[in-house]
């Protein structure tokens, strides 16, 4: 199993089935711009924040990434692309400062490849990239969502599982969900080394790391009903003791004031139909095998059932702030 294909599984179940298993690509062919460029869309804005930032943490001054921003010709014209980088600069400069204060911030990062063996299992190869003296650092001018943490904590299994020497964590900057224009604010998802000595870290990773491949094959046999955001919200609430339903519906469905949820994802409308209903999420039971150890039987839903198996790990090893 490579590595980056379990990690797109995880970042999006649905769609990775359909591409990989089906070779199929939903949803519609971008336009190519050719108009004058007078003000950018928020893909746009997110894309200029994207590379600037990957420049000032290869070591660009900030003057020399602008100027390379400039060369590609995307910016506005005159004062609405000084806007756009001002806007821009501000949320770059903090991520770039949170990763520089990190313990393993001065570090070089390396590409660190991993094989994993599971026990009557498959093989788990390929690269963790970001690695700084065995912390994966990662840093996103996006919010920080769901599938950024997942990403850090395939890749932080992996990792312990392959090289439990070298006593790994992750870390994955964003910006916080409440992050507005008005008030910039910045989250951090951690994973700490694994308890125990290198044995006891090895053999806690490659269990990890199983159980996400055995998600990973069950999605690969058929679209399950597992997806990011809202499977998220339903276990963060189990954990937190809060209705599990009120807070993945809020995920799911999409508002009337124009808020898109996950099932406006043009993968998810192919499968199941456009808007469609949360409570029919709740209607399938789980399955006879996805029971036993490491499946929270209190959950009666195969939605419930599958968003535990996910998340209810990730939970247990991350520390979250806003």
């Amino acid at each position: 199993v490579p590595l980056s294909s379990l990690i797109r599984f995880l970042e999006h179940p649905v769609k990775a089935f359909l591409r990989e298993r089906l070779g199929f690509y939903a949803g519609d062919v971008p336009e190519i711009a050719v108009a004058l460029r007078v003000e950018m869309s928020p893909l746009q804005r997110w894309g200029l924040g994207e590379r600037l930032l990957g420049a000032r943490l290869s070591g660009a001054t900030w003057e020399r990434a602008v100027q390379a921003e400039r060369g590609r010709g995307l910016l506005p014209p005159g004062p609405l692309g000084e806007a756009a980088l001002d806007e821009v600069m501000a949320v770059v400069e903090a991520l770039v400062g949170k990763v520089d204060s990190l313990p393993s911030g001065p570090a070089r990062p390396a590409a660190v490849e991993v094989r994993v063996a599971l026990p009557d299992g498959p093989l788990v190869v390929g690269t963790v990239p970001g690695a700084r003296n065995g912390a994966i650092v990662r840093c996103t001018y996006s919010k920080l969502a769901p599938k950024h943490r997942l990403r850090a904590w395939a890749q932080f299994v992996a990792l312990s599982a392959a090289h439990p020497e070298l006593v790994p964590s992750a870390v994955t900057i964003g910006q916080a969900e409440s992050s507005n224009a008005a008030q910039r604010r910045l989250s951090v998802s951690t994973f700490g080394a694994l308890a125990g000595d290198e044995d006891q870290r090895r053999q806690a990773a490659v269990e990890a790391l199983g159980a996400l491949v055995d998600l990973y094959e069950r999605g690969m046999r058929q679209p399950l009903p597992l997806y990011c955001a809202t499977s998220a919200a339903w276990a963060a609430a189990v954990r937190r003791g809060d209705d599990p339903l009120r807070e993945a519906r809020a995920r799911w469905s999409s508002t009337y004031d124009g808020i898109q949820g996950e099932c406006a994802d043009p993968e998810h409308e192919l499968v199941l139909g456009p808007a469609y209903p949360f409570d029919r999420l709740l209607g399938p039971v789980p399955d006879e095998d996805e029971t036993g150890t490491g499946w929270a039987l209190s959950q009666s839903t195969r939605v419930g059932r599958l968003a535990l198996r996910l998340w209810e790990p990730v939970l247990l090893q991350e520390q979250l702030t806003a």
